[in-house]
């Protein structure tokens, strides 16, 4: 307890002399470039401020280098006094600092101090051949190395992908002070202690970190963790250390000390899911003099050599899945990397809110590792590790595409796992896809069935619905829905096959609702019904294009319920047997339908190509032309009632009685001069007006609502950027003659760490209103965006099956032709 309190004073005091003085002064870094001329002036780098800078000193960043990568030129900064160095250039931006895979990026000499904030250190590197190194100086600490008798400091700090013989982000020296908070550890490698290395009467605390992905550089006869320390102690709260490799205590590796103890002192924290090639997957406990005490509220998976009963204190839980989803998939708080929680995780409201503090100072930590806006208490109890659940026991993220199903949804989550999590909870659940998760998803042969419960699926509602595509590869129906309530957002549906059932992509029965919004329903197939089939309950389909279904009858969508429509294309869908298929959308009960396209659907000898309604059909603002079939090509009334609420265009009259399209601005019996079903931008295909069209500018500005909620539609199929009204609402699910103003291009390239161009990667330019633009990069891995706004700031981020990418923040003034975006650490993605 003595040496305890020893440490934990040297700790304090070691921070402390950071405490700024009246004579303090701030340094500003103007630019990106590696230069030293031994001046800080209005030309200034990284490196110029650190030289200029005296103890207690701060520097800090210019905001106009928002976007800009501060590369080191091949050599490290040398830090020789007590200084801050504060990243931050504006909410959510930091500066982001590469060592480019040639040298390290910090080296803290002998009595010296660094407090980093705000920033993301990436490809810093020691020497890396294997075996003993000559000299630590040179081979050890990929992204920073700590002398002896130094402090070290790091707030809302990223280290990811660096590299090093020993401790591959950072090695500590003997007798270092080390505090680290809200920050994370990812990708980086060694040979031991992938991700920090600590000797010698050292000390750390830690809080509301991840370490996560770390691994083995080269087969190194000892091979510790992601986490080894020996001789010290180490202090932590609400930490994740999960998915870190090594040879012996994949996660947390307490090293045989030689003249002080080995302490660690855990709490709130998630150590999970870390692999050992020899022993002690999750923590590895060596020999004598070495102590673990817990303080509650862990969640430690393996504990094969922790010695019996040393996690027995309140809340402590052992040999449970944590159920963590993919790092950072959907959970903000940039740069910071985290592991949400899956619904249904032990460590939601698993941890003590007394030992939900900073180690070093005890202050209770105030957020979760994401920083401002994501409280560290959001319930009523704290949750274990880095990350704190905001959604309330709701969110599931799918992290791959092969159609496994396991029963558990963790890290390794398919799509039907996802739905089986889900309907073990309570409530609604929302779905939602890891970044790397999209191209097509096969199913294995049979649907996925969601039953009595509720459950969003979100994919990409701001790509085009391509972007994910849910196939049944013709072996088997997409979904079926039994007694549920379903959202689905932002992919496609195709290949679906019912055989002789109903709906091909989509069976909706027992009352289930459905919602379909910026989807694509394509090339399923069913005997009846060829995409959906609502057999009761009530759909809403909005801002989606359903199109070259086929069945035998009903060609795509059928409705025994009430089905609410707007925004909506429905197209090309035929009679798959040539003979008697009935309308593209069939209705024997309800349908409410609004600024929506019926065109080109063709049954050679069946009843009403477009619409067959027996039920109760109220229409607006919608184009229904250009279908065939042998009688009533457009629409077809064999009982019920059809109700227009004018603004529609209804080319072939024969059908329905005389008089029912008579309504304010309804035209009947011309063509609406329709381009073909195409990607005109957007969310979906669509139909164009072409030039000189009758549905441009003839529709009622009053009916172009959602029939679902009665909302105005902000836009037309196609989402954001493409107003619904321009002066007065065109008819159908196209707006024409959207003002476009002629912007400035963003180009650049693609590469590896060792500057290859990546191909057919997906390139994303998203503006300040969360709107976004998608490219694919070209052979050689360039790309260009054209007509984009300037004066505006834009997020640029690449989705790669084989690599993972950094993201970038683009202030765009004029054209951008030399934005180069380099994976992170240079290999394939773990």
């Amino acid at each position: 307890m003595k040496r305890l309190q020893t440490i934990l004073l040297s700790v304090l005091t070691g921070l402390f002399i950071f405490v700024a003085t009246a004579d303090a002064a701030n340094w500003t870094v103007t630019k990106s470039s590696n230069s030293n001329d031994g001046a800080c002036n209005a030309d200034c780098s990284l490196r110029e401020a650190v030289a200029a800078a005296d103890s207690g000193d701060t520097v800090v960043f210019n905001s106009n280098l928002v976007g800009q990568t501060f590369t080191l030129g091949g050599s490290q900064i040398v830090i020789t006094k007590r200084i801050t160095i504060d990243g931050f250039l504006n909410n959510p931006n930091v500066a982001f600092i590469s060592g480019s895979n040639t040298s390290r990026i910090f080296y803290i000499q002998t009595g010296a101090g660094l407090i980093l904030k705000n920033m993301t250190l990436v490809q810093g590197t020691g020497e890396v051949s294997p075996g003993v190194p000559g000299n630590c100086i040179d081979a050890c600490g990929g992204a920073i190395f700590a002398q002896n008798d130094t402090a070290l400091s790091l707030d809302r700090v990223s280290l990811r992908g660096n590299k090093a013989q020993f401790g591959g982000a950072i090695y500590l020296e003997s007798s270092t002070t080390s505090h680290i908070t809200n920050s994370s550890l990812t990708g980086n490698s060694s040979g031991q202690g992938t991700a920090i290395l600590l000797f010698d009467n050292g000390s750390m605390s830690m809080s509301n970190t991840t370490i996560s992905g770390n691994f083995l550089l080269n087969n190194d006869s000892f091979g510790g963790g992601a986490l080894s320390f020996r001789g010290s102690t180490v202090t932590m709260r609400n930490c994740t250390v999960v998915n870190n490799s090594a040879r012996r205590g994949g996660g947390i590796a307490l090293l045989v000390p030689l003249s002080f103890d080995t302490i660690l002192n855990i709490g709130n924290s998630i150590v999970a899911g870390n692999t050992a090639d020899l022993e002690g997957p999750d923590i590895r406990f060596f020999g004598t003099d070495v102590f673990i005490s817990s303080a509650g509220g862990n969640l430690i998976q393996d504990l094969a050599t922790v010695p019996a009963n040393t996690f027995n204190q309140p809340n402590d839980i052992f040999g449970v899945n944590p159920l963590l989803g993919p790092i950072n998939a959907n959970s903000e708080g940039f740069p910071v990397l985290v592991h949400p929680l899956q619904a249904g995780s032990p460590a939601r409201q698993g941890g003590l809110n007394a030992v939900a503090v900073d180690p070093l100072t005890n202050e209770p930590l105030t957020t979760d590792a994401r920083g401002a806006g994501f409280p560290r208490i959001a319930d009523t109890t704290v949750d274990k590790g880095a990350f704190e659940d905001q959604s309330g026991n709701t969110s599931l993220i799918v992290t791959k595409k092969p159609d496994t199903n396991d029963l558990v949804c963790d890290t390794d989550c398919s799509l039907r796992e996802a739905v089986h999590q889900a309907s073990l909870n309570s409530g609604t659940d929302t779905i939602t896809f890891a970044p790397n998760v999209f191209d097509t998803m096969p199913l294995g042969g049979t649907e996925i069935l969601i039953q009595n419960h509720n459950v969003n699926i979100i994919g990409y509602p701001n790509l085009h619905a391509d972007t994910l595509i849910v196939s049944g590869n013709n072996a088997s129906r997409v979904f079926r829905l039994n007694n549920a309530t379903v959202s689905i957002s932002g992919m496609t549906f195709a290949g679906g096959n019912a055989g002789v059932g109903f709906g091909g992509a989509v069976l909706a029965e027992n009352n289930s609702n459905l919602t379909l919004n910026r989807m694509i329903v394509s090339g399923n197939f069913a005997a009846a019904y060829g995409a959906i089939y609502l057999d009761g309950g009530t759909g809403h389909f909005i801002n989606s294009t359903i199109s070259t279904n086929s069945a035998n009858t009903g060609l795509a969508i059928a409705v025994s319920g009430t089905l609410n429509m707007a925004n909506t294309t429905v197209s090309g869908n035929f009679d798959a047997d040539g003979g008697t298929g009935i309308g593209a959308i069939f209705i024997t009960g309800t349908a409410n339908i609004r600024n929506s396209t019926i065109t080109f659907n063709r049954t050679s000898g069946g009843t009403g190509g477009g619409i067959f309604s027996s039920g109760t059909l109220n229409i607006g603002n919608s184009i229904v032309a250009n279908n065939i079939a042998l009688i009533s090509p457009d629409i077809a009334l064999s009982s019920g009632v059809i109700t227009s609420a004018g603004g529609n265009l209804v080319q072939n009259t024969n059908g329905f009685p005389a008089g029912t399209f008579s309504q304010t601005n309804d035209s009947t019996g011309v063509d609406p001069m329709l381009g073909a079903l195409a990607n005109n931008s957007g969310n979906v295909t669509t139909h164009m007006l072409m030039p000189n069209s009758p549905a441009i500018n003839t529709g009622i500005n009053a009916n172009a609502l959602d029939p679902f909620d009665s909302l105005p539609l902000p836009t037309d199929a196609r989402g954001s950027g493409f107003s619904r009204i321009v002066s007065i609402v065109d008819k159908g699910a196209f707006e024409s003659l959207v003002p476009t103003a002629a912007g400035v291009s963003v180009g650049g390239r693609v590469v590896t760490g060792d500057g290859t161009g990546v191909s057919r990667a997906r390139v994303m330019l998203t503006d300040q209103n969360g709107s976004t633009r998608l490219v694919l990069t070209g052979n050689f891995g360039y790309f260009t965006f054209t007509d984009v706004e300037a004066g505006e700031t834009y997020i640029v981020t690449v989705m790669s099956k084989r690599y993972s990418f950094p993201g970038q923040v683009v202030n765009v003034n004029d054209n951008v032709t030399d934005l180069n975006i380099t994976a992170d650490g240079g290999t394939r993605s773990r």
